[in-house]
């Protein structure tokens, strides 16, 4: 699987992961292996399966097992790899 290097968060101990959706609405922390980047996407050697879904923003300020809303789900053709978030001041 592939997926947007914004949804790639430093884990503990110098690993990578993501937070995965699951059915009850709450987010899973989930190592992965991020390989390569090819357009914009980074390839995800292990840790997903094809059809997860994966929290994209806002990763930083979450923990496992937090209850989240949907607020927009997004298909991969609306995905800018160039984003970056706003500098609060």
């Amino acid at each position: 699987p592939c997926g947007p290097p914004q949804a790639i968060i430093d884990l503990p101990g110098g690993k990578q992961g993501v937070y995965v959706l699951k059915e009850d609405m709450t987010v899973e922390q989930r190592p992965v292996s991020p390989r390569e980047t090819h357009e914009g996407w980074v390839a995800i050697d292990a840790g997903l399966k094809v059809g997860e879904k994966v929290v994209i923003y806002g990763g930083n300020k979450l923990v496992n097992g937090a209850k989240v809303v949907l607020v927009k789900e997004t298909s991969n053709d609306d995905i800018d790899p160039n984003y970056k978030p706003p500098v609060k001041e």
